[in-house]
C-alpha cells in the first residue's frame, strides 16, 4: 500500500498543479493608463448608430455617433464625433 501511495503522489501533484497556478493573457489596465496613451478622451452620449457591410467581403462595420459632453484630453472642435468599431477576425481569437 505504501509503495502504491508513493507512486501515485507525483501523479496527484501533476493533476492538481494547474489549479494552483493562475495565468491569463489579459492584462488589467486602469483608466489612467488608457487615457495616457490616447489622443482623444471625451465623455459623450450616443446619438446615432448604423451598420455597414463592405461589398466583396464578410466585414461588417458598426458606426457610432457621439455627442461630446465633455472633452477630457486632446483637441476637437466639433460638437459630435463618429467612430467605427474595427471588426475582429474571429479565426485568430482565443
Amino acid at each position: 500500500m505504501k509503495i502504491l501511495a508513493r507512486r501515485l503522489i507525483p501523479y496527484f501533484i501533476l493533476l492538481f498543479l494547474p489549479l494552483l497556478a493562475s495565468a491569463s493573457s489579459v492584462r488589467r489596465v486602469d483608466m489612467a493608463e488608457v487615457a495616457g496613451s490616447a489622443q482623444l478622451v471625451f465623455e459623450g452620449r450616443v446619438i446615432a448608430k448604423h451598420i455597414e457591410h463592405t461589398p466583396g467581403s464578410r466585414a461588417i462595420h458598426t458606426w457610432v455617433k457621439f455627442e461630446i459632453l465633455d472633452l477630457i484630453k486632446g483637441q476637437y472642435d466639433q460638437p459630435s464625433i463618429e467612430l467605427c468599431q474595427v471588426p475582429i477576425d474571429h479565426r485568430f481569437s482565443f
